[in-house]
């Protein structure tokens, strides 16, 4: 039996969540192990080179990387179950409606704003612009562009 794409990306967010969660306990464990050191002034302050200051200092300095690296897999996790949830049949309809309603709002020479800055439409076509570019025409989908305002 064949996974779906949706299966693995929850199987993968689901790998994502355990990941951060790990990595949030190591840096939380990182974090404890100085919590006395933490709170002394003269273990902190004093000069020359001490090696227990340094380990506390190299400690902390994992423990915020471990968890930049927590609220990284915690994003992709995010990511994944919003992808897992989508259908794509909804996105597809949404670009056409978009599509239809930028459409039915340009006419040939109006002011359109899209990724390529502020150009004039040259043709409208059925799903997408045709605009007047710096270095000649660009053709672009509707749902990409935005009216602007005479």
């Amino acid at each position: 039996m064949t996974a779906t794409q949706k299966d693995r990306w929850a199987s993968k967010a689901a790998k994502y969540t355990a990941w951060a969660d790990s990595a949030e306990a190591a840096a939380q464990a990182l974090h404890d192990r100085w919590a006395e050191q933490r709170k002394d002034i003269a273990f902190l302050t004093q000069p020359g080179r001490i090696v227990a200051r340094e380990r506390f200092h190299a400690d902390t300095q994992r423990a915020f990387e471990l968890t930049r690296k927590a609220e990284a897999f915690r994003a992709k996790a995010s990511n994944l179950h919003r992808m897992a949830a989508a259908d794509a049949g909804e996105a597809l309809a949404r670009h056409r409606a978009e599509d239809e309603a930028v459409i039915a709002a340009v006419s040939v020479g109006d002011t359109v704003d899209c990724v390529y800055g502020k150009l004039r439409v040259a043709k409208v076509n059925r799903k997408s612009l045709t605009l007047e570019g710096r270095f000649g025409p660009v053709r672009i989908d509707a749902h990409l562009c935005r009216k602007v305002a005479a």
